[in-house]
């Protein structure tokens, strides 16, 4: 199964219920580049109101150390300010631009 009827899919309630029942600080997604732009709108939409700033972007997910080279979309939303995705090079703990 694919899409919303895959058991595995979350809806934007499914991942707000999570984050407000672990009251995290912040909030790693990450899904395949086919994801609808509505989900992603709604996502952030959700988020944004619940006090989150939120940082989208698609990268290839070796940038989280990650060995399959292949395209994701992430989401970055923390409570304490903004965020940008970068590059980070996981074994020297440093940014690379």
């Amino acid at each position: 199964m694919h899409g919303a009827a895959d058991s595995r899919a979350f809806t934007v309630r499914d991942v707000m219920d999570i984050q407000n029942n672990i009251k995290g600080d912040a909030l790693v997604w990450d899904n395949v580049p086919s994801v609808p732009e509505d989900y992603l709108r709604e996502l952030t939409l959700a988020l944004e109101q619940a006090g989150y700033y939120v940082s989208l972007c698609r990268r290839d997910a070796s940038i989280i150390g990650n060995a399959h080279v292949r395209t994701r979309v992430f989401l970055c939303a923390v409570l304490n300010g903004p965020i940008s995705i970068q590059k980070v090079v996981v074994n020297k703990l440093k940014h690379v631009a």
